[in-house]
């Protein structure tokens, strides 16, 4: 199974450990493709962005307001 994450993620790592056939796709090296994200944001909806990571709490606040698509690019330019 393929899964989309931060490979210095805590819970990831903790994944990848009780999952050695999983594969980790860095997202901070490689940005989910659109449709696999917009698919997994219509199934989860909200739930797929982790409003506790460090990276959701340094958005400002106009930023965190916005739907998950919408704040995909910002996202992936804090990225790179």
């Amino acid at each position: 199974m393929i899964f989309y994450g931060l490979k210095n993620c805590d819970a990831c790592k903790l994944l990848l450990k009780s999952q050695p056939h999983f594969k980790l796709i860095d997202v901070s090296l490689t940005p989910v493709p659109d449709d696999i994200l917009m698919e997994a944001i219509a199934k989860f909806g909200d739930a797929i962005v982790n409003k506790r990571s460090t990276t959701w709490r340094s958005l400002d606040a106009k930023t965190r307001e916005k739907k998950p698509e919408e704040i995909k690019e910002e996202i992936n330019d804090r990225s790179n």
